[in-house]
């Protein structure tokens, strides 16, 4: 009889005797000292055995207990070992982790696998890994596995035959933990319900599989397991999640708590409501400035927000150094700003756990990406302005310091307004488009209407899912007088689902792979989607800069605007922002050879790392499409030559995201979707449409097909191109995607 093997093969092969022990030997004693200071760590055996003794597992933990890291340890220590993996909300947090856990393991490092990149890890094997969408850093070795939830509803779609598409068992896997499950993102509601149903087929396999052997009959089938589930958080709704994993005997699962963080945090509410929260962030910032030494954590809105307070720290910093020369006084710490959102990669990741120099305060000025998993070192003060930049209005509660040492939170409102937040975010499942979720779902052989939702989305947002994806292609309208009738994946549904892509750009590029006979729009579109697909989702920046321009800091911010504008205008192609964001593209493939690759995309305010990452995505599709045979032969040679006309490509985009596509008041500068929608809206400041001419409505164009919208003091539409009212009727009878 066959049976799946386990790590204790990896850990007592090649003649080592010792097994765990024997690469946790290479372990810094320091790093083994501080996990036994973790509140979670007198708690390992209680959850090894839980685990063991039940279906699911439910742990609610304090922020700093140490849960994220130490329980995948406890569970490959404990024998549960064979295969576990580990879900996060953002691709940082996975990433971070599974470092910091190969670090206390002894192990190489996800990044490294191929070096010796733990101290004195010699030949260990390469047990933790991560995967997140288009970056799979796991081996065959890989026993502890951090990835995001999208990446695992990735893997749960698997293909039967050529019509039929149903879900993995996940049959690699032994534990499943889905942590952070609070941010109760869109692919974790989804996730929720799939292993679900995945952990009772499994159980109904594993004991079919018993009845089997127990009768003598013999099988060289593997050996089926069970899957054993963990969902854990520092803020969640325990019972909901108990309740939803109910075994068969109808009794919810256990639900653990862990008690305690590792040092004492101090909570100061502001006594009246803050009018601007960013001008009482940074006379917060000045209070801290006095006291003991210690970084500081800044919860901010996003990207924007972030890049513009930066400039207002610095500014800051140099203001306070004067003062306290001209008055005699010591100086204080000069101010290290260091800026962490999900677009800035690994780099910005590197900058925030780099030790802080003598004589520095750090100030790392991050979104709520660094709200729960991730621990930055050094952090003794952390401000908390209780606003979170959703679809939605969210506000969010936070806390991080604590982790390492005893700090101050700054929760820039008041105590009575904490009292009236909510528990818990609304989860994203009810206030976010479904189209992806829905057509993942569809995929898997199971219908959206009657899925095992642990919130069911409103019946409205599911109906309007399904209807942008009959008008995508993607299901088939139903059949019978009433309309009644079961939707159904069509072929271009499939193919879309074989994608890593929002329905939207997967149209586009399929749409695209037949467009025309030599395949120059496939190439467009293949790289315009690997551009949209980036964290950042372009390959230009914007100069950054405070609020002000009255001071002399004020002005060179001004300064680089106009530089970023002229830099943005020698790249600019006329149809508009999708066009610009390829010439970018094109012109840095031409100068590449000129090994001048930084220097070049600082003068023309391009991202080198988004170039590289679009690069990345742009080879992982390009596989996808070769592998499904969706590219003709006679475009598989790569376009070369000139590059100008991108009307064929806009004509694509609006096919696959029509309701993108919008008219201009003929009196104005407003626009309106062509396709319902009363909004009014202008273009983007930022756009190249608005850059070189100052011009009024008249010379707007038309019609136009924008990929996002955003509100500020206005509703505007970004990442714009011109198009035109012909190519909403006429698309469908030159493209052969269908």
């Amino acid at each position: 009889m066959k049976r799946q093997h386990s790590s204790s093969s990896l850990l007592h092969g090649e003649g080592s005797s010792n097994g765990i022990q024997n690469y946790r030997s290479h372990v810094d004693p320091r790093i083994t000292e501080s996990r036994t200071k973790l509140p979670i760590w007198i708690a390992r055996d209680a959850i090894v055995d839980a685990v063991k003794e039940n279906d699911t597992v439910v742990i609610l933990g304090e922020t700093g207990s140490g849960k994220t890291t130490q329980i995948p340890q406890f569970l490959f220590d404990g024998g549960l070992s064979s295969y576990n993996s580990i879900t996060q909300p953002r691709r940082v947090a996975a990433i971070s982790l599974a470092k910091r856990v190969a670090v206390e393991m002894g192990v190489p490092e996800p990044d490294n696998q191929n070096k010796q990149s733990a101290p004195g890890s010699g030949n260990n094997p390469a047990l933790v890994g991560y995967s997140v969408r288009f970056d799979d850093r796991t081996s065959k070795q890989t026993r502890v596995k951090f990835m995001t939830d999208g990446w695992l509803l990735r893997e749960l779609l698997a293909e039967q035959g050529q019509q039929e598409m149903t879900y993995s068992l996940l049959e690699q896997y032994s534990v499943i933990i889905i942590d952070e499950a609070h941010e109760r993102s869109v692919h974790t509601d989804v996730v929720l319900g799939l292993i679900k149903q995945v952990q009772r087929e499994r159980k109904r396999i594993r004991k079919e599989w018993l009845e089997r052997t127990d009768e003598g009959n013999s099988t060289n089938e593997y050996e089926p397991t069970e899957l054993k589930v963990i969902v854990m958080s520092a803020t969640i709704d325990a019972e909901s999640f108990a309740n939803f994993f109910v075994d068969e005997r109808s009794k919810p699962a256990p639900i653990l708590y862990i008690k305690g963080r590792q040092y004492p945090v101090k909570l100061l509410h502001s006594e009246n409501t803050c009018e601007d929260w960013i001008d009482s962030c940074k006379k917060v910032v000045v209070q801290i400035s006095a006291m003991l030494p210690g970084d500081v954590l800044i919860f901010m809105t996003g990207a924007e927000e972030i890049e513009s307070f930066a400039s207002e720290l610095r500014e800051l910093d140099e203001g306070l150094q004067m003062y306290a020369e001209d008055n005699g006084k010591p100086k204080p710490l000069n101010l290290l700003v260091v800026k962490l959102y999900a677009a800035l990669g690994g780099d910005a990741i590197r900058k925030c756990f780099s030790p802080t120099p003598p004589g520095s305060r750090k100030i790392v000025l991050a979104t709520n990406i660094a709200e729960t998993s991730i621990t930055i070192p050094g952090i003794s003060y952390v401000i908390d302005c209780g606003l979170a930049k959703e679809r939605t209005f969210q506000s969010s509660m936070t806390g991080r310091a604590g982790r390492e040492r005893a700090g101050t939170c700054f929760r820039l409102f008041t105590q009575l307004t904490f009292e009236t937040l909510p528990e818990s975010s609304v989860p994203e499942i009810l206030r976010t488009d479904l189209s992806s979720v829905v057509l993942d779902v569809f995929a898997m052989g199971l219908d959206p209407l009657s899925f095992n939702w642990l919130d069911q989305p409103d019946s409205g947002d599911l109906t309007a899912a399904v209807l942008n994806l009959t008008e995508l292609g993607a299901l088939s309208t139903p059949s019978g007088p009433k309309k009644d009738g079961k939707f159904n994946l069509t072929d271009l549904g499939r193919r879309m689902s074989k994608l890593p892509l929002l329905p939207a750009l997967s149209k586009t590029l399929l749409t695209a792979c037949n467009f025309d006979d030599d395949g120059k729009v496939f190439w467009y579109a293949l790289d315009l989607v690997s551009i949209l697909s980036t964290e950042r989702r372009t390959i230009l920046l914007e100069a950054s800069g405070g609020r002000s321009s009255e001071n002399k800091e004020g002005k060179a911010n001004q300064s680089k605007r106009d530089e970023a504008d002229r830099a943005r205008e020698r790249l600019a192609h006329p149809s508009g922002d999708h066009a610009t964001q390829l010439q970018a593209l094109y012109a840095f493939d031409d100068m590449e050879e000129s090994c001048r690759t930084q220097e070049w995309c600082n003068a023309n305010y391009v991202s080198l790392k988004a170039v590289r990452e679009t690069r990345k995505i742009r080879l992982q599709l390009l596989q996808v499409c070769r592998q499904q045979g969706w590219i003709p032969e006679a475009i598989e040679k790569q376009m070369t030559g000139e590059r100008e006309d991108y009307s064929s490509l806009i004509k694509c985009l609006v096919q696959g995201k029509r309701v993108n596509a919008a008219f201009r008041d003929p009196q104005t500068s407003y626009y309106k979707r062509a396709l319902g929608g009363q909004s009014k809206f202008r273009i983007h400041p930022s756009s190249t449409l608005l850059l070189s001419n100052n011009r009024g409505p008249a010379g707007l164009p038309n019609v136009i097909y924008f990929e996002d919208m955003i509100f500020t003091k206005d509703l505007y539409a970004r990442t714009v191109s011109a198009a035109e009212a012909s190519w909403l009727t006429d698309m469908s009878a030159q493209s052969k995607a269908n």
